[in-house]
Parts: structure tokens; sequence; C-alpha cells
């Protein structure tokens, strides 16, 4: 008789995701994490388990979502939670727990997704900024012409920009920190979220969504990047239209996610 050796009779570990009973996408974001070269504990995959559940449950589980938050890995922070699409780090960033923090100058993300991935009319972007202060540049994401989210500018109001070439002006958003979301839900107006409640709006008719990879900590301007950020960024998200319950059931479940991690 042939005995296999001890190895063939080990249960699974703890920590493997399929082992704990996680959601299946985050066995999908574990698994592409560990294929890049990364790692994640078994901490970190309950609390993106946490986060993917909260998501699903509100029906929110589409687009792309990057945690920067956390560990510290590169690899997590640049495969998003959703789509596992990896985004891509030019100039000079650091990563550390609570985010991405950028230099100012070269530094910025590429992410690698495009608006026209989403409808001319249903699109939404945003970030959680970490960073209070009416000093640097605050520019979260941006395409010239296009795409733009500036909270805190000067002080005194959020720069919005969404799938149009007006810049638009939101008081409610003159304070750089918090958890953003700029979203359009119809072709005559975008309204500006911080932490899951409306602080304005903007009356902007639509244009048809720009072809060009949205930047984070940057403006994509074609040629390289232009108004480069030095602010921490713990979180980044692109995704389809949320209106006023959407946009707080959002922040509700990547605030949970954050405050697990102190941030």
């Amino acid at each position: 008789m042939t005995f296999l050796p001890p190895l063939y009779y080990q249960p699974r570990s703890a920590l493997d995701p399929a082992a704990a009973g996680n959601d299946a996408a985050t066995t999908a974001w574990v698994n592409a994490v560990v294929a890049d070269g990364g790692a994640v504990s078994g901490t970190q995959t309950g609390r993106v388990n946490t986060l993917i559940v909260a998501l699903k449950a509100a029906s929110l589980f589409t687009g792309h979502v990057w945690l920067y938050g956390g560990e510290s890995d590169v690899s997590q922070a640049e495969i998003d939670i959703i789509g596992l699409t990896h985004h891509t780090v030019n100039g000079g960033m650091t990563l550390a727990a609570g985010g991405y923090t950028g230099n100012g100058t070269t530094g910025h993300i590429d992410s690698g997704i495009a608006p026209n991935s989403e409808s001319q009319d249903s699109i939404a972007v945003g970030a959680y900024n970490r960073v209070a202060g009416a000093a640097g540049n605050a520019t979260l994401m941006a395409i010239t012409n296009a795409v733009t989210l500036v909270p805190g500018f000067a002080g005194a109001f959020a720069i919005t920009d969404l799938n149009d070439n007006a810049f638009g002006t939101v008081a409610g958003g003159s304070a750089r920190l918090g958890r953003w979301i700029m979203s359009r839900t119809a072709s005559n107006l975008i309204t500006l979220y911080k932490e899951g409640a409306s602080v304005g709006t903007v009356a902007s008719a639509s244009n048809a969504p720009s072809a060009s990879n949205l930047f984070f900590f940057a403006e994509n301007n074609g040629a390289g990047g232009t108004d480069f950020s030095d602010d921490q960024i713990a979180a980044t998200w692109i995704m389809p239209g949320r209106d006023a319950t959407q946009s707080a059931n959002f922040d509700a479940a990547i605030s949970g996610y954050m405050t697990a991690w102190g941030i």
C-alpha cells in the first residue's frame, strides 16, 4: 500500500481566503496580489472582505476601487478590488500605511482607466484625501478638458469637471481633507459629495467621455502630466454615477475599512 506524504492531509490554513469563507471577489483579489508578488495578511483579507461584502449588499460592486491605505504593500495598492485592474506609479511617490503621498513635482498615478469606460451621463470619481490646510496643490485627479477634482482650491472651493470642458466650483468643497465623490447622473448636473453628503452641485452640460486615462495626483495633459499634488491619498475610485443614497452607502463602506485601519 502506498501512503501519501502528510502534506496532502493538511487542512487549509485559516489564512487561506477560500478556507475562511470569504467572498469569491476577495479570494480573486488576494490571488491577484500574490501573483503580482505581493502579500496579504489574514487581517487585511478580512477587512477587504468586509468592504467587498458591504459594497455588494448595496449593489455598488461595479467600477474600480484602489485601496492605498493599509499594509503598505505595492501590489495591494496597484490592483483594484473590483475589476482587478492595475494602475501605474510614475515619478516620486511614497506608499505608507495612510496611503500614497505625491512629491508635488513629478509623482502621479496613471489609473489605466479612461472616463469612456463609463457612460457619458453616468460616472462618478473620487478619492480620500488625508491632508488638511490650504497650502499646496490638492489635485486628486484630472484629465485636461474632461475631468478635474480639486477640493480646497485656495481654501475657497472645489474645482469640479466631469465629462465636460468647463470648470465648475463648489463652495462646500473649500476644505481639502475628506472622502470625495464627484458624480454625474444626468446630462446637465454634477454633484459633489463629501463623507457621503452633498456639498453642492454644478449645472454643466456633458460631452462625450474622454478616451485618455485618468491620472491621480496630477492632470493628464497628454504630455506627462501637470499640476502635481503632494497630498496623501488613501483610496481612489472610478465607477458609474451615484445618487445621494448610493454615495452615502459607498462612503459608509469605505469609511468602515479606513476606520478599521485607524486611517
